[in-house]
């Protein structure tokens, strides 16, 4: 939250103080990638519950980022005025909307897959309504994102659903990805940061020293606030080398 202040606050005063490019920046800034905090988790030698708290906290951010972020740029598309005149009439249904319909393609895809599993060379079925969920989802006027990202949390977690719950949904249970699936999905994701970061690289420019250094003074503002919040948050029993990597292990990544 104090990132996303700090990096709004700062673009806003540096930026011709103008809000909603602001706040849109901010929600940006405030996420923590998980795709580069897990990989550099597993390498390091820390505890349990240092690893486990940089991870919740890159996954939730990660997700809140998206979601506000995909709020704001909707607010610009939909002609809205103000952030909250379209967080009144708009927002709130939209990710509502989106979650249900990421928590029924969830269902209703879990209930196929069971049966088109019985068939031959049918790996890429699920990447295929994945792209047939999102593109629904953008034709309802919703959020295909949210609603994709819903479709995996609810299949990455199925066994911890309660059947009530998904049972109004016309399905019995939830059936999870086989190991084979997520190699295939961790090879895709693979595939598309790689071009990502191509793609990251190719689109900077130099040509404009003051979003430079505006990019640089937030990377600054950003690194200070986390020193300081670390040390009045973490735990007095935490070793001096995990809280250092508390500090620093603040990426932004896809998300952003």
């Amino acid at each position: 939250i104090l990132t996303v202040l700090i990096s709004a606050g700062t673009a806003y005063y540096l930026m011709g103080r103008d809000l909603m490019p602001a706040i849109f920046i901010g929600a940006v800034l405030g996420s923590i990638s998980p795709a580069v905090v897990v990989p550099i988790v597993r390498m390091l030698d820390l505890s349990e519950n240092t690893k486990s708290t940089l991870v919740v906290e890159s996954a939730i951010t990660d997700v809140l980022s998206i979601i506000i972020a995909l709020g704001i740029l909707k607010t610009f598309l939909s002609g809205h005025k103000s952030i909250m005149e379209f967080i009144g009439t708009n927002l709130i249904a939209t990710i509502a909307m989106s979650l249900v319909v990421g928590f029924g393609g969830a269902v209703i895809w879990s209930t196929i897959l069971e049966k088109i599993r019985k068939f031959p060379n049918t790996i890429f079925t699920s990447l295929a309504f994945i792209f047939l969920l999102y593109g629904l989802s953008e034709n309802l006027g919703y959020s295909g994102p949210i609603a994709v990202l819903i479709f995996g949390v609810v299949l990455a977690n199925s066994k911890k659903i309660p059947l009530n719950i998904v049972q109004k949904f016309g399905a019995d249970h939830l059936i999870e990805f086989t190991s084979i699936e997520k190699t295939l999905f961790s090879e895709v994701i693979f595939l598309v940061k790689t071009f990502f970061f191509i793609f990251l690289g190719m689109s900077i420019q130099f040509g404009n020293v003051k979003i430079l250094f505006l990019g640089l003074l937030l990377t600054f503002l950003i690194y200070g606030n986390r020193l300081i919040l670390t040390r009045l948050i973490i735990s007095k029993n935490t070793l001096n080398n995990e809280a250092a990597m508390i500090s620093f292990i603040i990426p932004k990544g896809l998300a952003a």
